[in-house]
């Protein structure tokens, strides 16, 4: 506040607004910095939940764009992965319910489970049984979906592809101009204890 020679003198009234506005002002920018951070955590956060890079796969072109929707300090649940097992490449990508923290921890989970088990034993059905019995255990309606696609080694012409849906959209087969979705769909992850996921094989 200014007041020139002449003016009227500020009194008590005057002088409680001005703290007002000082202590509205201040709130505000405390709120746009913890906001700041908040997107600066979330966005660290979201980058470490996603692989560093996607392998070379001789025989294969794979490429990835990842664009979260919502809000920018909100990390989300979805994920994928891409890694050898014996004999070829597994191809992951799933989606936990959620969002923040929790979610986080969740993808997590999920993510090296599949990954984990799925290079052990080359069945992803086996990383597919340790996450759907993990969400069951938690008791809090956590739900996760994926879709896992298998392919062979470096070939020549046609490969058959083997691809496994727990809950998942089914992925769409780009082939001669048309898109067609591919799969048998099964159960998502975390809510029965009898689920199975049979593979479809896809020719590529």
């Amino acid at each position: 506040f200014v007041n020139n020679a002449g003016s009227r003198l500020f009194d008590t009234d005057d002088l409680e607004l001005a703290a007002e506005v000082a202590r509205r002002a201040g709130v505000a920018i405390e709120n746009a910095r913890l906001s700041g951070e908040r997107a600066r955590v979330s966005a660290a956060l979201q980058r470490e939940l996603l692989p560093p890079n996607v392998p070379e796969m001789p025989g294969w072109d794979v490429s990835t764009m990842y664009r979260p929707a919502g809000e920018v300090e909100e990390v989300g649940g979805d994920f994928y992965e891409a890694f050898a097992i014996d004999g070829g490449w597994a191809l992951v990508l799933g989606d936990v319910s959620g969002r923040g923290a929790k979610a986080a921890s969740l993808t997590a989970e999920a993510r090296h489970t599949i990954r984990t088990a799925t290079m052990l034993s080359s069945d992803p059905t086996a990383g597919l049984r340790l996450v759907d019995q993990r969400l069951r255990e938690r008791g809090d309606a956590a739900l996760c979906s994926a879709a896992v696609l298998i392919l062979p080694g470096d070939e020549d012409g046609d490969a058959m592809a083997r691809l496994y849906i727990a809950g998942h959209p089914p992925p769409l087969l780009l082939r001669d101009g048309a898109a067609e979705e591919v799969g048998r769909p099964g159960p998502i992850l975390g809510v029965s204890e009898e689920s199975v996921w049979a593979a479809e094989s896809v020719v590529i």
